[in-house]
């Protein structure tokens, strides 16, 4: 079970706060397990336990993906990075978040592994106002 990881840096160029820090708690209620480059193939797939999928990315490109999941639990306070906010017209009591963490888990040093995983969350915390505002506008495109 995820309780605290200390928080990362935004580092997505779309919210144009690259560097900025984010002290975010973001609370998990559901998550969509993906892949960065299979999004909108697995954009509406769900799963009954939400989970965050973890890719190790020591495999070439084209030689596949090795895949650990990280079963956590809804409402587990989750530090990591935020890298977007997509639009989402479907829930509007909902925001989506794609999230990419560079994590300590259980003493499992995956530091150098990649997070992909489109996560449902319910709030925010300590999030500098500008880019909240910035959120708020790529949620509202």
């Amino acid at each position: 079970m995820i309780d605290q990881l200390p928080g990362k840096k935004i580092t997505d160029e779309i919210l144009g706060m690259r560097g900025d820090p984010l002290p975010s708690k973001v609370v998990i209620t559901k998550a969509i397990a993906c892949d960065n480059q299979l999004f909108e193939k697995y954009e509406s797939k769900t799963f009954l336990e939400p989970h965050v999928r973890i890719s190790d990315s020591r495999l070439a490109a084209g030689e596949g993906t090795l895949f650990r999941e990280l079963r956590i639990k809804p409402n587990t306070k989750f530090y990591g990075e935020i890298v977007a906010y997509p639009p989402d017209g479907r829930e509007s009591s909902w925001i989506y978040a794609i999230l990419l963490s560079l994590l300590n888990f259980n003493n499992m040093d995956i530091g150098k592994s990649q997070t992909f995983g489109i996560v449902k969350v319910t709030k925010y915390e300590g999030v500098p106002q500008n880019i909240e505002q910035k959120i708020k506008e790529l949620i509202n495109l």
